[in-house]
């Protein structure tokens, strides 16, 4: 062949032939290899011949979640759910200082504020 002045004379292409994922052998660099039952589903030997794990995008038994080797907002590393803690807030419909009242005071504050004149 002959490239813009490059000539490539030798070409070499390795590969292990004895390795090709989805024949149903563990080779070198396989986990596990069902043959046709590889799947990208949970608990299953993955497509692409590897053992299922915590960051492959697939929730398997033992985990919460999966969003991946970073994990997410929601999901952490180890894919287990991120559960906000609960703050209450002004939509609770108990009484108490977190509730519709503590939104009030601040509510009516502001509009005591704004009512004021500006000092000269």
């Amino acid at each position: 062949m002959n490239f813009w002045g490059w000539a490539i004379d030798d070409v070499c292409v390795v590969a292990n032939v004895d390795g090709v994922c989805g024949d149903g052998r563990v080779t070198a660099h396989e986990t596990c290899d069902r043959g046709a039952d590889n799947a990208d589903a949970p608990d299953a030997c993955r497509s692409w011949c590897q053992v299922p794990a915590c960051g492959d995008r697939i929730v398997d038994s033992g985990e919460t979640c999966d969003d991946g080797p970073g994990g997410s907002l929601t999901c952490t590393p180890a894919c287990t759910l991120i559960v906000a803690p609960d703050l209450g807030g002004c939509c609770s419909t108990g009484r108490g200082v977190g509730g519709t009242g503590a939104l009030s005071v601040v509510v009516l504050g502001w509009l005591l504020r704004r009512r004021r004149p500006p000092l000269r």
